[in-house]
């Protein structure tokens, strides 16, 4: 516990004497002044000096993954703001791979779903099996649809905002959220069974063309309206196709999706 004269509050040092002969701690306090919490102005300051490799995880970018049987969901911590607690996991990010919004896509796709439950099935609840599920989880290097990538990116920032501004939206949440992750999923088919889905005709990318999640400038606060009406007219080529995944891939697609359904 540390009083509020023992830190400095515009440069979060720590004034005490003892850390003198403790550089390796002063450095390492010095690293870790964000984790500092001031409660006010006469209550005392806690300080919570993680482990390194907790700390590492703490103050990156990372994909922050709960998991809870069959079910995971996941969000992009871009300023390294949140621990990780108990039964979630901390993914960072690497150099040179595909964008953090269909990251975050993957990480809350009924596909992710489905293979990290069966994998960490199969290796019979062994120690770390659900984290090594995630670890190696594939993530896509070939060449990406960009059509495919950009209306996967513009469906992020629609849950994300729905999510945000609960109060602000017409539809009840839990209709829209349902629907946008609806085709987060038949999107998310596509990014890693590109030839599959083309052979099934239940491909999606071309229908994106012209649409509300091709516009250029767009704005999840003022088009995600319009994105729901767009999936939930009747000619709409995505949803027709989510509606044939029983008939066209009744053994492979079908059931993934309604795994996360149950």
């Amino acid at each position: 516990m540390l009083k509020v004269e023992n830190i400095d509050k515009t440069t979060h040092n720590l004034a005490f004497s003892f850390l003198d002969r403790h550089p390796c701690l002063a450095n390492y306090i010095k690293h870790t002044s964000h984790f500092i919490r001031l409660k006010g102005a006469d209550v005392p300051l806690i300080l919570n000096v993680l482990s390194r490799k907790q700390a590492e995880v703490f103050t990156q970018s990372k994909h922050v993954l709960a998991v809870k049987d069959r079910y995971c969901q996941s969000f992009y911590d871009e300023k390294g703001c949140y621990a990780i607690p108990k039964e979630m996991y901390g993914i960072r990010v690497k150099e040179n791979t595909i964008s953090d919004k269909v990251l975050t896509a993957i990480f809350n796709s009924a596909f992710f779903c489905f293979l990290r439950f069966h994998d960490e099935l199969h290796k019979g609840g062994s120690r770390n099996s659900k984290y090594e599920s995630i670890r190696n989880f594939p993530i896509p290097t070939y060449k990406l649809n960009p059509m495919l990538i950009a209306a996967l990116e513009r469906v992020v920032d629609c849950l994300v905002y729905c999510r945000m501004n609960k109060n602000e939206i017409s539809l009840s949440e839990n209709r829209m959220e349902r629907y946008l992750r609806q085709m987060l999923d038949m999107m998310v088919f596509e990014l890693y069974l590109p030839d599959y889905v083309r052979e099934k005709k239940i491909a999606i990318s071309d229908d994106f063309k012209n649409s509300i999640l091709d516009k250029k400038n767009f704005d999840a606060s003022i088009d995600i309206t319009e994105v729901y009406h767009w999936f939930m007219t009747s000619e709409n080529k995505v949803r027709q196709k989510l509606f044939l995944l029983d008939s066209r891939s009744h053994d492979l697609l079908y059931p993934i999706y309604s795994f996360s359904l149950r």
